[in-house]
């Protein structure tokens, strides 16, 4: 089972249901999608006050939803997947904790380097403790 968390937001609820009949069309595998909002977290909070969306650092949670257990996708839930997700998980390296889909969009926001801030909108966690991890 793919055990997808999409980011959802209010503001953009068609958004998340488009993603989610994207990949339940095009897997080829079992998936089960968890919507991931700060309304939908009990005893979570975080503040931003830029406008930004509902998920913006709760996307880093993933490994601890999945109670450190197995491997989990965050996916914007604007997206629409186009191909098999079954394939993306196939090239997962079981040896690095979290695999990144970078991209251009500058949010606004300068690092201490004076650098765009710039979140990833899709990452493959897996959820083992830092600490289970080997080097090789």
């Amino acid at each position: 089972m793919i055990r997808i968390f999409a980011g959802y937001d209010a503001r953009e609820a068609v958004g998340y249901h488009v993603f989610s009949s994207s990949v339940i069309r095009r897997s080829t595998d079992p998936v089960a999608i968890h919507p991931l909002g700060l309304s939908l977290l009990r005893g979570y909070r975080e503040k931003h006050e830029d406008g930004t969306n509902d998920f913006i650092y709760s996307r880093f949670l993933v490994p601890w939803l999945q109670s450190w257990i197995g491997r989990a996708l965050f996916i914007d839930g604007d997206m629409v997947v186009t191909s098999d997700i079954a394939e993306l998980f196939a090239l997962v390296d079981p040896y690095k904790a979290v695999h990144v889909v970078k991209h251009g969009y500058d949010i606004g926001q300068r690092g201490h380097d004076e650098r765009p801030i710039q979140l990833h909108q899709l990452h493959v966690a897996i959820c083992r403790r830092p600490a289970s991890f080997q080097h090789r």
